[in-house]
């Protein structure tokens, strides 16, 4: 599992760096789209990376069409990165994405101008499907489960699978429980 995040955030990084040094700011919408499409080639982890304005309105989504209308200044990680400089990477909860209403694990970082003012932030759609899976393919003892959670107590991922749960926030005692084996 953190493998699997450690490469998107070193790839956000890249982004971020490219960005900084001024590399993005002659494209075109439709050709930062495709950049972004380039550079999560081999995230088979994500649904996409998306590049959002210092207002929160995207520049660029990598799996929507070029021009696509999405804000994301009312999430608190936009808002975390926006006012501390040192945000550094952040994974949020599991949410249903403003663009399309899909689930996913937000991961993203600021963006910096070449002066270090906030620039907007990029970001990246985690798969909760993917970790899922993941969880699945491990082939553990019967009656095992994995549970992925953030560190609020909202579930992000599980195997096997509990509907309704994905996005929904435990206290301590019933993240206990969901990863025990049931008698």
């Amino acid at each position: 599992t953190a493998r699997g995040v450690q490469a998107v955030e070193i790839t956000l990084r890249h982004i971020a760096d490219e960005h900084r040094r001024g590399v993005l700011s002659s494209l075109t919408p439709e050709a930062l789209q495709a950049y972004l499409r380039d550079q999560s080639i081999g995230l088979a982890q994500i649904q996409g990376l998306a590049m959002h304005d210092g207002n929160g309105d995207a520049l660029a989504l990598s799996w929507l069409a070029p021009r696509t209308r999405s804000n994301i200044a009312h999430f608190d990680a936009f808002r975390a990165a926006r006012d501390n400089r040192d945000a550094g990477v952040w994974l949020g909860a599991a949410v249903r994405s403003p663009s399309d209403d899909e689930w996913m694990i937000p991961i993203g970082r600021r963006l910096e101008a070449p002066e270090g003012a906030f620039a907007g932030t990029i970001g990246a759609r985690l798969r909760i499907e993917y970790f899922t899976d993941f969880y699945r393919d491990i082939k553990l003892e019967a009656g095992t489960k994995v549970t992925l959670m953030h560190h609020d107590g909202t579930l992000l991922a599980r195997y096997p699978l509990l509907d309704g749960a994905v996005g929904k926030r435990f206290e301590s005692s019933s993240r206990q429980a969901l990863a025990e084996p049931r008698a």
